[in-house]
């Protein structure tokens, strides 16, 4: 059966599942999302043109995507302890690179403001590949990214492991502990 594929980018996924709840319910519309575009969506934003548990029916979870907390060399920090010493001593004197309000760097940015009072100083794109190619060329220090592309940068020695987005410690990083072991609880996986 042929099919054809439609991206509908942006507002942190509410274009694409906006125009998939509004699709007629004859069998012939499936969507591929992110628990952040539904789920999280509907808490942070409390008025949505759709509501993900009336307008969408879930059929099958297709993955698990866990998102790594990395740091460019030039940080004077090897984890994320000494980042949040450096952010709680100096306020807003490392930057995170952020896209969005739903995705982990930004949910990690406001986790450790609020609750640990060690705010990053907040730089915004319109995309997690631009974060990421910030922190490569050194335009911000600190980013979260999907842990395949990550893990190439980090075993490039172009970023470093602070902390995974993970129920537990991945076999292959061992040595990053997750984010609730570094005291950030946010439980979410972009």
């Amino acid at each position: 059966q042929p099919f054809v594929v439609e991206n509908r980018d942006g507002a942190d996924g509410i274009i694409g599942v906006d125009a998939c709840a509004k699709s007629p319910p004859d069998g012939y519309t499936l969507c591929s999302t992110s628990n952040g575009s539904t789920i999280v969506n509907s808490v942070v934003r409390p008025k949505l043109s759709f509501e993900p548990f009336k307008d969408l029916v879930g059929v099958v979870q297709t993955g698990t995507l866990y998102s790594m907390i990395m740091a460019t060399p030039s940080v004077p920090a090897n984890s994320m302890a000494e980042v949040l010493a450096l952010l709680k001593a100096k306020p807003e004197s490392l930057t995170l690179g952020t896209y969005g309000a739903i995705n982990m760097a930004a949910m990690v940015g406001q986790f450790t403001k609020s609750r640990l009072g060690a705010p990053f100083y907040n730089i915004p794109y319109k995309s997690s590949s631009q974060a990421l190619n910030a922190a490569l060329a050194g335009d911000v220090q600190v980013v979260a990214f999907a842990l395949g592309a990550a893990s190439t940068h980090i075993k490039a020695g172009k970023m470093k492991p602070l902390a995974i987005n993970s129920d537990k410690r991945l076999p292959s990083f061992p040595n990053v502990p997750t984010l609730k072991e570094t005291g950030i609880d946010v439980n979410y996986r972009s």
